[in-house]
């Protein structure tokens, strides 16, 4: 018997999401494909609302500091912060700045929205990146349609659907989570809408072009202009250097522009400091390695197993030819192969290493990927086969059906967020979790509380309307608070019931002493 360790919530969105797919390939193989697009689109939301449910808990990298800076945008829309407010004082770092410009907050205030109709919790904090992933699902089978054919575009929007890397990153537990949802997905629509207006001449498209630009910048930063990139190598490869065949270029990128600086000007104009010191730590990404994030040139390429599977590992050169051939227009070939080139590149020069810097073309990588598929099933049936004939349906339904299966992997899904495979960091974070909401009970809305391990007041403050910090208060941070009239809690571990905490908190009868054993390891 069929044995899963996943909840009946959890399962409510997979089956489905599995059902969806398989009647969306029929329906597809029946040349019926705005209905087939549409049913999978719907499968994809399945998959990535299976995806939001996965850990009823904040992960620690980044998910936590994300979720709290979006909580407190609902009460200060102009002012992001991981604090609630400036209370204590304290040296300035991007784990605890009372002004947070650390990412840019268009994905955040994408979150905030979700938060103020669906309420402050952990689904509410996922739902933004599942939309945006199930909206890609058009504009990646678009994309490989305009690129090489329809049956590639399709079978490239299954591989985004079921990809198991924008999974982990909706769940939270991959780091960057739902800032790099929010940039993959602007800088793919980005790139899609140049391909629309380079098929279709129609000036809609530039506009486009120059918002979702703008939108991938507003998310991370300049890589947001990637475009730009595709777009200028295709436009010289075409006119070459006369000025006056780039003015739809200098339109859209001027546009591009004009909505980006707003945000940059406010930040300056009202948080010089912070906004100055993120600045000169972005430049340095390039030139040093921060947070302990180094590796070699090639520390890129071996993370690409971990991005879209072994198999894509041992095949990427070979992508790439095949692509190149498949796609017809000399123009479109070129421009598209120098998009890994140029982030490959950019990214293996860059000092500062996050293997998930590369999966900005995500969706170049599955349109090359399902040209390659459609190379491999054409070959193995020896003849060039059309839609309607018989055999082509059963070998492209099995497909489908094996690729989606294989690139979700459910078995390590479940390994990483299920009780299986007992995972301890998994355990800590739901207890935490737990203890956390427990506190609603007993702290006040303006409370303030002392002693929590590592980065765990992060958690305490979402999961509660106070503030919250990890030490001990000295005498002047005790007295400035009890000055303010705010209710003083103070975490007491158990390692720490035998050990005398300083009198002047001791001798106080109306802090509130929460002895629960909130976990260290994070």
């Amino acid at each position: 018997m069929f044995k899963t360790y996943f909840s009946i919530e959890q399962l409510t969105f997979l089956v489905p999401g599995f059902v969806l797919l398989a009647l969306s390939t029929l329906f597809f193989l029946q040349a019926r494909k705005k209905t087939a697009l549409t049913i999978l689109s719907l499968s994809a939301l399945c998959f990535f609302l299976f995806a939001a449910l996965l850990d009823p808990f904040l992960n620690t990298w980044d998910e936590r500091f994300h979720a709290l800076v979006a909580k407190n945008l609902l009460a200060n829309p102009w002012q992001p912060s991981l604090y609630p407010e400036l209370l204590i004082p304290l040296e300035y770092r991007w784990d605890r700045a009372y002004i947070w410009l650390h990412k840019q907050p268009l994905f955040l205030y994408q979150i905030a929205l979700s938060f103020k109709i669906f309420g402050v919790n952990e689904m509410a904090l996922r739902i933004p990146s599942a939309l945006l992933c199930a909206f890609a699902v058009p504009m990646v089978y678009r994309s490989g349609k305009i690129l090489v054919n329809d049956r590639v575009g399709f079978l490239a929007a299954v591989l985004w659907a079921t990809s198991f890397y924008l999974i982990e990153m909706i769940s939270g537990r991959q780091g960057m989570d739902h800032n790099d949802i929010a940039f993959v997905f602007y800088v793919s629509a980005s790139i899609w809408a140049c391909l629309e207006y380079l098929q279709s001449k129609n000036k809609a498209w530039l506009l486009l072009i120059a918002i979702f630009s703008a939108c991938a910048i507003l998310c991370k930063w300049l890589v947001g202009l990637l475009v730009y990139w595709f777009w200028g190598i295709y436009k010289i490869l075409q006119s070459k250097l006369k000025l006056k065949e780039y003015f739809d270029f200098i339109i859209a990128l001027a546009i591009t522009c004009l909505l980006v600086l707003p945000w940059q000007i406010y930040i300056f104009k009202q948080f010089p400091f912070e906004a100055l010191f993120e600045y000169e730590f972005n430049t340095r990404h390039f030139t040093e390695v921060l947070s302990g994030h180094s590796g070699d040139w090639w520390f890129h390429f071996g993370k690409i197993k971990a991005l879209f599977g072994s198999v894509v590992y041992y095949l990427f050169p070979l992508l790439w030819i095949v692509l190149f051939w498949g796609i017809k227009d000399r123009k479109l070939k070129w421009a598209t192969l120098s998009v890994p080139f140029i982030v490959y590149l950019f990214f293996s020069l860059a000092q500062t290493k996050i293997q998930g810097f590369t999966f900005v073309i995500a969706m170049m990588v599955f349109i090359a990927i399902a040209n390659l598929l459609e190379a491999i099933i054409k070959g193995i049936l020896s003849k060039k086969i059309e839609t309607n004939d018989w055999l082509f349906k059963v070998v492209f339904c099995l497909v489908v059906v094996a690729m989606a299966y294989f690139n979700i992997n459910i078995e390590n899904r479940q390994a990483i967020h299920t009780k299986w495979k007992k995972d301890r960091t998994s355990e800590i974070l739901k207890v935490n979790a737990d203890i956390f909401k427990s506190w609603s009970n007993l702290l006040k809305e303006d409370a303030v509380v002392f002693n929590i391990p590592g980065r765990f007041y992060v958690d305490a403050m979402f999961y509660n309307d106070c503030v919250a910090y990890n030490f001990i208060p000295t005498m002047e941070q005790y007295q400035l608070v009890k000055s303010a009239g705010r209710q003083i809690a103070v975490l007491r571990m158990k390692a720490e019931m035998k050990t005398a905490m300083p009198a002047f908190l001791t001798d106080d009868p109306e802090i509130v002493w929460l002895d629960d054993h909130v976990y260290k390891h994070e």
